[in-house]
């Protein structure tokens, strides 16, 4: 858990953190707010608020639904964010014996799941990481894989589809898994559909809080604040959405921590 608990509202703000870290700031909050009174029912009315302003999101989805069917107390907030935790190590786990077959691999974005799988292969791979614009996640997870075995390029987002063709293999994390497809960084549908022109797979790793029971249009309408893009002063029209949709028949497998499956069904 996070040493410093962000105060609600940060959280509610935070356009920044990946769905991993930002549970973990939830988790946190809810923790220090259970112990007082009438916590019980503020953490449940705020992971409700919470889920929502971060509808893409699944894993705050789950934790919130969990909390909402179970009495919101240290230990059922423990035991979930524990179970999870398990979770994630063994999506990894399979995640990283899959990526060891192969040596060059594409990647987008910034996902904690993703990054650990990586880490964990334990040959040295090639990995190209776009910039993920507007705020360059992943130019931080290049920088984590800078201090790995790996060797690590940086691109800008329009020169990764000059990559795709050369590269064995697309890898993602991903925000929610739905029956229309994977929810995850805005560009990640464009790099899959170049990669199915390509030959290349597209592989998803995340675990089974990130399956989503039903899809919602919110899931996409998650937009960043204009200023991320422009600052000047005339009157343009900024649209900059943090989410897309890649469909099934762009994904080759997801990972979760039961196995691999196909979305597509073949």
């Amino acid at each position: 858990m996070p040493r410093t608990v962000k105060s609600f509202k940060a959280l509610l703000q935070d356009s920044e953190s990946g769905s991993s870290s930002l549970l973990q700031m939830a988790a946190a909050w809810a923790l220090s707010e259970v112990k007082k009174k009438g916590g019980a029912d503020k953490v449940r009315a705020g992971l409700t608020e919470l889920a929502t302003r971060h509808s893409s999101m699944a894993l705050l989805g789950s934790f919130s639904r969990h909390l909402q069917a179970t009495a919101p107390t240290r230990d059922s907030i423990e035991k979930w964010i524990d179970s999870y935790k398990k979770h994630e190590d063994e999506a990894c786990r399979l995640f990283a014996e899959y990526l060891s077959r192969y040596r060059s691999i594409l990647v987008h974005s910034n996902s904690a799941i993703l990054a650990r799988s990586l880490l964990s292969v334990p040959e040295s791979l090639q990995i190209y990481c776009t910039e993920s614009r507007p705020l360059l996640e992943g130019k931080s997870l290049a920088e984590t894989f800078a201090r790995s075995k790996h060797k690590v390029i940086l691109l800008t987002d329009i020169a990764a589809f000059r990559i795709v063709p050369v590269v064995d293999l697309l890898a993602f994390g991903c925000d929610a898994i739905t029956t229309r497809g994977v929810v995850n960084k805005i560009g990640t549908a464009a790099l899959a559909q170049a990669g199915k022109i390509s030959g290349k797979d597209s592989c998803f790793v995340g675990t089974s809080e990130k399956v989503v029971p039903e899809w919602k249009d919110s899931f996409l309408e998650r937009h960043g604040l204009s200023k991320e893009l422009y600052t000047g002063k005339q009157p343009l029209e900024v649209q900059n959405y943090y989410f897309d949709l890649t469909p099934p028949e762009f994904v080759r497998y997801v990972f979760l921590e039961t196995g691999r499956f196909s979305l597509s069904g073949k």
